[in-house]
């Protein structure tokens, strides 16, 4: 008798466990604005109603006008039903629309965030994942991750925002990766498509497009920087048609990786100041080689300077860069200022207004082997003022290596058309376009 008394205690107390596990874990609904019969009629409503610890889930219809700050919570997830998307509006146009602070495994799903200064902050050691929404028409940045943050970003868009795109900084970590037939879409926004600084950002399967910005498509300053470029399917991580390329400074540490294309940026493809950059090629799905193409930029479509190291090892094209009719010492495919180059492994340098590189005032370039110049308006390479060229075969070029008597070129020459020695190639620009770093 006493044993089945304490065999029923304790099938109570396991009862009483298991359903105060199952009353922590709560769906609810939210309706927007006035909801139906059951339903919440705000999101801040429903997350009072809600324990601390989830998981927890809010489905969301409809346009919401309120500003969210999520403070020490653990595993919400605000969402709408399937196939359909619902508005947070913010409730002030000063207010931050979503803010999560020092929240736990977070997730916003198939939502647009707009109306605010900045679309979502995630800070204080929040980590959120944030998948098929859009945040847009925000007066300053859509999104910004900051003071130790994690966020992943999957098949969103970041639109029409008064600042930038996403700013990732103090020490925040972000990957944008998503699956290969979707993309995440950073366009149109008033200053950067993207802003890194003092915090890491990895880039994953080439699905990213970053487009139509006023200001650089990408700019870092300090931190870390991974882009991988190949997608079994699409152009790979795509930079165009923004007010400027790729800005890389003040020791930023970045590598790409595959198939990634900046084009038709302004004035700038890929900058690079007091930073270490390497850049390989990778294989497509079929096996083909690719690489990064940088085209279509008015002035440069490399800028190194600053002490800066960068590596080209890979079938990279720098094509079609400069402006036909502009001075030619002025517009080079690749320039080296004050820092050093390798530039090797199949690379192509073809076609460009100007020169194909400028190695200037102290500076170090290796070409080769598989370097391929060709085509370009005003010659191969310019050494010019104290910089050392070193050349390992095979190295092809159609096109003339030239030095001034202050410069030095050495290695495996066999074949190449070289002129060095000569004081007419004392040439150097002192005239840059805006943007442009010295």
């Amino acid at each position: 008798m006493r044993g089945t008394r304490i065999a029923w205690i304790s099938v109570m107390t396991l009862f009483v466990i298991v359903a105060g596990d199952a009353a922590l874990a709560a769906n609810v609904t939210v309706g927007c604005p006035g909801g139906q019969r059951g339903q919440f009629t705000s999101v801040s409503a429903a997350l009072n109603s809600l324990d601390v610890f989830g998981p927890h889930t809010i489905t969301v219809t409809g346009t919401c006008t309120e500003s969210l700050f999520i403070s020490d919570r653990d595993g919400i997830t605000i969402t709408t039903p399937p196939g359909e998307t619902a508005t947070i509006h913010a409730a002030n146009a000063t207010d931050i629309v979503i803010h999560f602070f020092r929240a736990r495994r977070m997730l916003l799903q198939g939502l647009v965030i707009q109306g605010g200064s900045v679309g979502v902050i995630v800070n204080f050691g929040s980590d959120a994942i944030i998948q098929s929404c859009t945040i847009e028409n925000n007066s300053s940045d859509g999104l910004h991750p900051q003071q130790n943050a994690s966020l992943v970003v999957e098949n969103s868009t970041l639109q029409n925002n008064g600042g930038s795109g996403i700013t990732v900084e103090s020490g925040a970590n972000v990957t944008l990766s998503t699956y290969p037939n979707q993309r995440i879409n950073i366009n149109n926004n008033h200053y950067a498509g993207v802003i890194v600084d003092g915090a890491f950002l990895q880039v994953n399967f080439g699905t990213v497009t970053i487009e139509n910005n006023l200001g650089p498509g990408l700019a870092t300053n300090g931190g870390r920087l991974l882009v991988f470029g190949d997608s079994p399917v699409g152009p790979g991580t795509l930079v165009q048609n923004n007010g400027e390329g790729i800005d890389i400074s003040n020791g930023t540490s970045a590598l790409f990786y595959g198939q990634n294309t900046i084009r038709n940026n302004g004035s700038v493809g890929l900058q690079v100041d007091g930073a270490s950059v390497q850049l390989f090629g990778g294989s497509l799905q079929t096996g083909a080689p690719d690489g990064v193409v940088i085209e279509g930029h008015a002035t440069l479509g490399v800028n190194i300077t600053g002490s800066a190291e960068v590596i080209f090892n890979g079938q990279h094209n720098i094509r079609g860069n400069g402006t036909p009719g502009a001075d030619p010492f002025f517009g080079f495919r690749v320039r080296v200022s004050r820092a050093s180059a390798t530039v090797s492994g199949g690379t192509q340098i073809t076609g460009n207004n100007g020169p194909g590189i400028l190695s200037d005032f102290n500076s170090r370039l290796q070409l080769g082997p598989d370097l391929t110049i060709a085509g370009n308006t005003a010659g191969g390479v310019r050494l010019l003022h104290l910089s050392l060229g070193d050349v390992v075969a095979p190295f092809r070029s159609s096109q003339y290596v030239t030095c001034d008597s202050t410069s030095q070129l050495f290695g495996e020459l066999a074949g190449l058309a070289v002129r060095c020695g000569h004081p007419d190639e004392i040439v150097s620009s002192q005239k840059l376009a805006s943007g442009i770093r010295r």
